[in-house]
């Protein structure tokens, strides 16, 4: 099965939760639940609609597709290449 992959905006989110701690990733009520907490409403509902997907892409990894960028890379690449990306997420909280 190919990665899956996730739009920007719901990349980014996923990644503040992972990096945050708060939960163990395959934890996916504990993960919904934040990302809820944090109003991150577009994770919400992409996890909600793609739970299986959302196993998958924990262990295979995930693209993040960028429109902005024209570019669609893997998530470990696309953060260390983008940081700021992240660092906008973290100023609107």
């Amino acid at each position: 099965m190919a990665k899956i992959s996730l739009p920007l905006k719901e990349a980014c989110q996923l990644e503040y939760v992972r990096r945050e701690g708060v939960h163990n990733m395959l934890d996916f009520n504990g993960v919904h639940q934040r990302a809820n907490q944090l109003e991150f409403h577009e994770l919400v509902v992409w996890m909600a609609m793609n739970k299986s997907s959302y196993s998958h892409l924990l262990f295979e990894g995930f693209n993040v597709v960028d429109p902005d960028a024209g570019e669609r890379l893997d998530s470990r690449e696309y953060f260390k290449k983008y940081p700021e990306k992240l660092e906008e997420l973290e100023e609107v909280l």
